[in-house]
């Protein structure tokens, strides 16, 4: 994620972003929609704006327009051709294409992919799975692990970290228990 505009521009943010964006670098949303946005929360008051030939939008629609912005605006670097989505928690941030939101972090992540997985599995597997130190593991566990990264096709992949998954019933292995969420990579 990269960090697009400051917060601190409070509701001027969404004409900032209007305003300073080249227009040719942003998809996904109508140059007439940008325009409108440029003129700022006060400049849009009790003007209209044609999104089609049947549909017009007040002023009074600035937040949900801007929106319809954040829901729908791809803007793709010019220099690499990276593409981006955006998201706004006071600051606006740039996301890359395709990640997904993880509501327990409140960030995004990367998708699964060939060369990245995740599992919900028992915490105390940690230390095996991240350091490769089994002292901590009840009898049989260190079995069922490695089954388990068998199972999978992972014995060539690393446990690249670990975060806190809660309470689980049904982890994708092992027993109910409080469990972490598993980042495998393979390199």
């Amino acid at each position: 994620m990269k960090l697009y505009l400051d917060g601190s521009r409070g509701q001027y943010l969404p004409r900032d972003f209007a305003r300073d964006t080249k227009r040719s670098v942003i998809s996904g949303v109508d140059a007439a929609v940008l325009d409108y946005l440029a003129r700022g929360p006060g400049g849009c008051l009790d003007e209209e704006l044609p999104l089609t030939a049947d549909e017009t939008v007040r002023g009074e629609f600035y937040w949900d327009i801007w929106q319809t912005v954040l829901d729908d605006a791809v803007l793709t670097d010019p220099k690499d051709g990276a593409r981006y989505t955006l998201y706004q928690n006071d600051d606006l941030w740039l996301v890359p294409e395709g990640w997904e939101r993880d509501d327990s972090s409140e960030s995004f992540r990367p998708p699964e992919s060939d060369t990245l997985r995740r599992f919900t599995l028992p915490a105390p597997w940690a230390s095996y799975l991240i350091n490769g130190d089994a002292s901590g593991l009840e009898d049989g566990e260190e079995t069922q692990i490695k089954d388990f990264l068998t199972k999978e096709g992972l014995t060539d992949w690393s446990c690249a970290n670990c975060q806190p998954a809660g309470f689980s019933w049904n982890p994708d292995a092992g027993m109910a228990g409080s469990c972490e969420e598993f980042t495998f990579i393979k390199f």
